[in-house]
């Protein structure tokens, strides 16, 4: 772990202040939602001023050593072969390490280690759902993934040494390299070059190609954004369909003697299985937003939050807060909401919920991660001490007891 110590001298995570996003001339959030969200790429030079990394490669190697953090180890050997390594690792592995070529790189910084976590607020122009994770990587000289694309809008921010990144916003040719332990590209054409120094923001999104490498040591901290896939969609549609009772099936009610023969799919049976998922799609475009809300709520297992050890029924989480307890989000959890006509929604952890219509304002206060007291959940009445009491039991919701 000596080997990756930063130059901060191995100081362990501190507290940093709020991050404020200082936009290039002439650009706002809002100009670059309209000329660059999901379009092109964007440098962004001192974009974080005073930016406190308060991670150090030697506290990203100790993280990498946990069981219950998600890390990897990428070497590029001198013959050009990629080797990918999966944690949890051994403090003596990085002892091991070559002097160069090699890069750790440690998923979910910001759920590990808080403090990491006040970088996002920097980002709250977008949509909070829309925030996955931080990713800090630590990469020795010459240390690099290669040339890749990603599925979802990333913001990368140096937060110590320099680094040089390449780009091809628009890849003609994402042929991936063959027998590659990563999804590399076997023919990467930049087109522009970018030297990044600490406190500097690179934008890329979806598709972009790219590929970062430097001479010196450098800790890059990498803002993902979750964006499901139609596979994603699907599967909670498909969950959602599988819980009806009677779940739809397959009906072939007035079968044909010419249907029965060995092994065949006849054409009214595929006429059939059509309508089915005809019918299916109509419930789906009802039950988007469901699908929508406990897909991106949907935390790896790892690193939901634990239930409640103490189960309270609404009565009694009712009586807990007029006697000055608050609810409030667990740090963990991930919460969204949604204000329909009928009612309004609540995600977490992949689950949905339904306030009455007039619950906006607490929903939104309860996905913010504000404290609610007896003034903001008791005139909600039972049904919203029910799922109160409910995210309480599952963990979502933290109950604070009075000073």
């Amino acid at each position: 772990a000596g080997r990756l110590r930063g130059q901060r001298g191995g100081a362990g995570p501190g507290a940093q202040a709020r991050p404020l996003m200082r936009w290039p001339a002439g650009l706002d959030a809002r100009r670059f939602l309209a000329d660059y969200w999901q379009q092109r790429p964007l440098v962004m030079k001192g974009a974080l001023p005073g930016f406190d990394a308060c991670v150090d490669g030697h506290d990203l190697a100790a993280l990498a050593c946990d069981p219950d953090v998600e890390s990897r180890l990428v070497l590029h050997h001198p013959d050009d072969r990629w080797e990918l390594r999966q944690g949890p690792f051994e403090e003596a592995e990085f002892d091991r390490l070559p002097a160069r070529g090699w890069t750790l790189l440690v998923q979910d910084v910001d759920k590990h280690l808080p403090p990491v976590a006040e970088v996002l607020n920097a980002f709250r122009f977008l949509p909070d759902w829309r925030l996955d994770d931080v990713m800090i990587s630590f990469a020795a000289p010459g240390g690099s993934v290669g040339p890749h694309v990603d599925a979802y809008d990333v913001f990368l921010l140096q937060a110590e040494g320099p680094r040089q990144w390449s780009l091809d916003p628009s890849p003609v040719n994402r042929t991936l390299r063959a027998a590659a332990p990563l999804r590399l590209l076997e023919h990467f054409a930049p087109t522009e070059t970018h030297e990044l120094a600490p406190g500097d923001l690179l934008y890329l999104p979806p598709g972009a190609a790219h590929h970062g490498l430097g001479e010196d040591p450098s800790l890059t901290w990498s803002i993902g954004f979750r964006a499901p896939s139609v596979g994603d969609l699907l599967r909670e549609l498909a969950d959602t369909l599988d819980a009806l009772e009677p779940a739809p099936r397959y009906s072939d009610a007035g079968l044909a003697d010419a249907e029965v023969e060995p092994g065949y799919i006849a054409h009214a049976a595929v006429r059939r299985a059509t309508a089915l998922l005809e019918a299916s799609a109509q419930a789906g475009r009802a039950s988007a937003l469901a699908c929508l809300g406990r897909a991106v709520t949907r935390s790896k297992p790892w690193l939901q939050p634990p239930p409640s050890a103490e189960c309270l029924r609404p009565d009694s989480l009712a009586a807990r807060l007029r006697d000055g307890a608050r609810l409030r989000r667990h740090p963990a959890a991930r919460i969204a909401w949604h204000a329909g006509v009928e009612a309004v929604w609540l995600f977490a952890e992949g689950e949905a919920w339904q306030l009455p219509p007039e619950q906006a304002a607490l929903a939104r206060r309860c996905a913010a991660g504000e404290l609610l007291g007896a003034a903001q959940v008791l005139p909600g009445g039972s049904d919203t001490l029910a799922v109160l009491a409910d995210l309480h039991g599952r963990g979502s919701l933290e109950l604070l007891e009075p000073r």
